[in-house]
């Protein structure tokens, strides 16, 4: 909205006018420097190295009981089967699909175990209400628990693959 003398009046919504010193500054609003317009911009870059940070344990302990619950199996094919059995229980259980507050108790505390709970749950909060990687420190840190767990079993579980084949070849 504009006066008589033609000066914007604030909080009006932008006219056609405004729209047109906008876009032909660039895109930004009008007074804004390109130092500021770059520092803008840094506010994505800031979201999305959250983002990446908080998927480091994310995919370190998806990859981990990858590992882990493959050793349980004498073929491969076996553990694909396994996969194809709980994969949509697991994605129920991790709040994506159906909202915690609709899961009994018991039922979200079994979600826990599986990295896709926590993982949700700090990626939708990242992304979606901006939150920082230190408000979803809880999140982060179950990852963390989650991943050093599922190492200790993949490797155990190695060992006894190892030990196995040893056993065979004498």
């Amino acid at each position: 909205m504009r006066d008589k003398g033609g000066k914007r009046l604030a909080g009006g919504a932008p006219d056609g006018a405004a729209i047109a010193e906008q876009a032909a500054a660039g895109g930004a609003p009008a007074g804004k420097s390109r130092w500021r317009r770059l520092w803008d911009d840094w506010g994505y870059l800031v979201v999305t190295a959250a983002v990446m940070l908080f998927l480091l344990p994310y995919l370190l302990s998806c990859i981990f009981l990858g590992i882990a619950l493959s050793t349980l199996f004498r073929y491969r094919e076996n553990s694909l089967l396994l996969l194809l059995f709980t994969s949509i229980p697991f994605l129920m259980l991790s709040g994506a699909s159906i909202p915690k507050e609709c899961m009994p108790e018991w039922l979200y505390a079994i979600g826990k175990v599986v990295p896709s709970s926590s993982g949700v749950d700090g990626v939708v909060r990242i992304q979606t209400m901006g939150a920082t990687l230190s408000e979803v420190s809880v999140q982060w840190c179950t990852l963390w628990v989650l991943t050093a767990v599922y190492f200790g079993l993949a490797c155990l579980g190695m060992r006894n693959i190892i030990r196995r084949v040893e056993n065979r070849q004498e």
